[in-house]
């Protein structure tokens, strides 16, 4: 699996969550570095857990990439955000993506609500 965040923090929390219930692990922070390791066959994923809101190159766009390319088509994307649910959801069915599931679902609200307040301040 590939997580594609922009927050380093972020992606190895849910690194942690998930490699802990035995998924492999890969990790990109842009839509850039994503495409450099999923154009590879030795470290093309069989599934892409992508941020939507990103810099640069969003989630959307990065969705649509891999959906519109045949040289990906086993490739799963499942939007990750911590948007509003009806938000993501409509984002997921907009860009093509194979599903979506909410960051809290993944972290916790606790751990989430903590995240989102050191990024702000931050900024």
């Amino acid at each position: 699996m590939l997580i594609v965040d922009d927050s380093e923090k972020t992606a190895r929390l849910i690194e942690a969550e998930l490699a802990g219930k035995g998924f492999e692990i890969l990790r990109a922070t842009s839509a850039d570095e994503a495409t450099r390791l999923i154009v590879k066959e030795k470290t093309r994923p069989d599934m892409v857990l992508l941020d939507v809101i990103m810099p640069g190159v969003d989630g959307r766009h990065f969705c649509r990439f891999v959906k519109s390319n045949e040289m990906f088509s086993d490739v799963k994307v499942v939007l990750c955000s911590s948007m509003d649910v009806s938000e993501l959801e409509a984002a997921a069915e907009s860009c093509g993506a194979d599903g979506f599931i909410h960051k809290e679902s993944i972290l916790g609200k606790w751990v989430l609500d903590q995240l989102i307040s050191e990024e702000r301040e931050a900024k």
